[in-house]
């Protein structure tokens, strides 16, 4: 999924306002209510460097109506561009 372009946001880390991949998995009735079964949503980061909010004063929330479905990721991985795994399902408001 593009165009919602996750940025992390944590006051006083050394990641504050740093883009990120973010991987989940969730049930399929979250997003299609007549369906079973578990979907993988990848959301990519912005690849330009100077197209993303690198403060959470000038970042947006997503208007992706898929995301704002999407109540309790069953799990997630936030992951830096370099790879780095820095959080799970519990800091999903703080990159979404």
């Amino acid at each position: 999924m593009g165009h919602v372009h996750p940025v992390y946001f944590h006051e006083g880390s050394v990641l504050d306002g740093q883009r990120v991949w973010v991987s989940m998995k969730v049930e399929k009735s979250q997003i299609f209510p007549s369906t079973a079964g578990e979907i993988e949503i990848i959301i990519v980061p912005s690849f330009n460097r100077y197209f993303y909010a690198t403060f959470k004063k000038s970042y947006k929330k997503s208007i992706s109506p898929l995301i704002n479905a999407i109540k309790a990721p069953k799990s997630a991985k936030i992951v830096t561009l370099d790879g780095s795994i820095i959080g799970n399902e519990s800091i999903i408001s703080s990159v979404l």
